[in-house]
């Protein structure tokens, strides 16, 4: 089994003045450092899925994601800027057993601090410190389950790639439908 968690709550953003206001805060509310790079993580759901479904979960991915714009400097995209901007996406894999982290109450703080170091030093250099070195993170039942819905979704969104109209035309989709959906509520009743 294979889940996905983002302690953060939400994506980290410098100009999402209350989202960080909000981290800052609740960071000083638990004795952790306020961070420049990322949000504080919220420990209840990861330590929820640790000790409820650690007997179904054997490895903990730790992922950090920096992305590099075209002229060098480290971006925080959304969809539109990442399409246009983003020249490299830079993955920095940790990973620990579930053991690790019923071991120690702390790891997702830690976690978090090696995060914002790593993000910190990203931003001077371009590259992560102390590349990470992995072993046997996948395995071909991981590529099975996962390699057609890939495809399918780089067929789908190969077009925002390559063309300024493929990208309105996605964004004029994702701003209509929800829109449409409403209106047609009532006739599906």
């Amino acid at each position: 089994m294979m889940m996905t968690l983002f302690p953060e709550g939400t994506r980290f953003n410098p100009n999402n003045k209350s989202a960080v206001d909000k981290s800052h805060a609740f960071a000083r509310s638990i004795d952790f450092p306020t961070c420049t790079k990322v949000l504080t993580p919220r420990i209840t759901g990861a330590n929820i899925f640790v000790e409820e479904l650690g007997d179904h979960l054997k490895k903990i991915f730790d992922i950090t994601i920096a992305y590099e714009g075209t002229t060098g400097e480290m971006l925080r995209p959304d969809t539109l800027e990442f399409l246009d901007n983003v020249k490299t996406v830079h993955v920095h894999f940790k990973q620990k057993t579930i053991n690790e982290a019923r071991e120690n109450e702390c790891w997702l703080f830690d976690s978090f601090k090696d995060k914002e170091r790593m993000l910190v030093e990203f931003e001077k250099t371009n590259s992560f410190p102390n590349p990470s070195v992995t072993n046997n993170i996948y395995s071909w039942s991981v590529y099975k389950e996962t390699l057609i819905p890939v495809l399918y979704t780089l067929l789908l969104c190969s077009p925002l790639a390559f063309s300024k109209r493929a990208r309105m035309a996605w964004l004029q989709t994702v701003l209509i439908v929800p829109v449409l959906q409403l209106l047609a509520k009532p006739f599906w009743k």
